[in-house]
């Protein structure tokens, strides 16, 4: 879904830099996932901040609309592909 996420920089309790930023993941679908989303951003964020720079801090979020990304259909799980048959390979136990 896309959806935006009301973001500010929080400095000594005062909202500066108030804004909306959009994304777009099929993992969300709901707004409490949005919301969810925006924290883990602000997170990922104040976890490396610098001197000089506020801590990020989330206000809302909210749903836009269907998103233009899917979540890729996977057929079988990669680790698995050693035990699909290869014709060229000599199976124990094979008569060929």
């Amino acid at each position: 879904m896309k959806f935006a996420i009301k973001l500010c920089d929080d400095h000594d309790g005062q909202h500066v830099n108030v804004r909306w930023d959009y994304y777009d993941d099929p993992r969300v679908t709901s707004q409490l996932d949005a919301f969810a989303y925006g924290k883990v951003v602000a997170e990922y964020w104040n976890n490396d901040l610098r001197p000089g720079e506020y801590p990020m801090k989330v206000l809302n979020a909210m749903i836009v609309g269907p998103g233009r990304k899917r979540q890729p259909l996977i057929t079988a799980d990669p680790r698995q592909l050693d035990w699909l048959p290869n014709p060229n390979r000599k199976m124990p136990g094979r008569m060929q």
